[in-house]
């Protein structure tokens, strides 16, 4: 796959402000184009209101740990989120991260939920559901790909193996004062 105003390559930055995805993908499936090892970003808009949040103050990063998974609008999965399903939207996406967080030691994984905007293919952040609570979030969010080389090399294993011993040297650490 090459690269294209809808991805980022680690390194160059930013290259648009709306993120889209390929243009050539009208199924939306983001199956093979999001992989652990990528990342995602939501852009801040800098200010110091936004200290903490989501987007912070120069944004937010979060380390896909596993690739996505298909929700579709009338699974039985769907259910405990219609209260906050976009409109026209058949099908979101869960996928896991890593991050550091303000505010929590250690490294924090979670299940965020993404979707494809109809019309604009610009990828969305929905939120993230942990402890029966959804945290909407509903902003622009840009993938960063891993290099073709990582991601041919990269197995579940390896991944599980890395963060295990990420967990272990950082459980009680919070990167997110240094990062």
């Amino acid at each position: 796959m090459s690269m294209s105003t809808s991805f980022v390559n680690p390194g160059h930055g930013p290259t648009v402000d709306v993120p889209k995805l390929v243009q050539h993908r009208p199924d939306n499936n983001l199956q093979g184009v999001i992989e652990p090892g990528d990342v995602l970003f939501v852009k801040g808009t800098g200010g110091l209101l936004e200290l903490g949040t989501a987007g912070g103050v120069m944004g937010h990063v979060m380390l896909v740990i596993k690739g996505p998974e298909r929700i579709g609008s009338n699974s039985d999965h769907a259910r405990p989120l219609k209260s906050v399903w976009p409109a026209g939207v058949q099908e979101i996406w869960k996928v896991r991260t890593l991050e550091s967080a303000r505010g929590r030691a250690g490294l924090h994984e979670a299940n965020l939920y993404l979707y494809v905007e109809p019309g604009t293919a610009t990828l969305i952040l929905l939120g993230e559901l942990s402890d029966k609570e959804f945290d909407y979030s509903n902003e622009a969010t840009e993938l960063w790909q891993s290099p073709p080389e990582l991601r041919l090399r990269l197995s579940d294993g390896t991944v599980q193996e890395v963060l295990g011993d990420m967990k272990e040297q950082n459980a009680s650490a919070n990167w997110s004062w240094t990062t």
